[in-house]
């Protein structure tokens, strides 16, 4: 996973567009970025072949637990950089879940 203390960023235009067809913005998806490791999952993005290492995280909002969110994202020099955030799909849901299954 990144470093937490690293800013993050983003084109402005992408990111309102966003927001603007997944209601969701690029701070909540660094919000879900900097929780602990035990609570997302995380794999590459193997649909991308451009030279850069593109990872995908699904993880709840902080203060929204019911919320997951799939956030795509690269490293950069500079920081973090997002490129999209959504809410899950039914199917991303139920695979988080069977991941975080608790023992009884």
């Amino acid at each position: 996973m990144h470093d937490a203390r690293r800013p993050y960023e983003f084109d402005p235009a992408k990111a309102t567009a966003n927001l603007r067809k997944h209601g969701v913005s690029f701070d909540d998806g660094y919000r879900v970025l900097l929780q602990d490791e035990d609570r997302l999952w995380q794999f590459l993005d193997d649909r991308h072949q451009d030279g850069e290492d593109r990872w995908i995280v699904i993880g709840p909002l902080p203060d929204q637990l019911h919320t997951l969110l799939h956030v795509t994202w690269t490293e950069r020099p500079t920081g973090v950089r997002i490129i999209s955030v959504r809410r899950t799909t039914p199917a991303e849901r139920r695979d988080y879940e069977h991941r975080h299954r608790r023992p009884r």
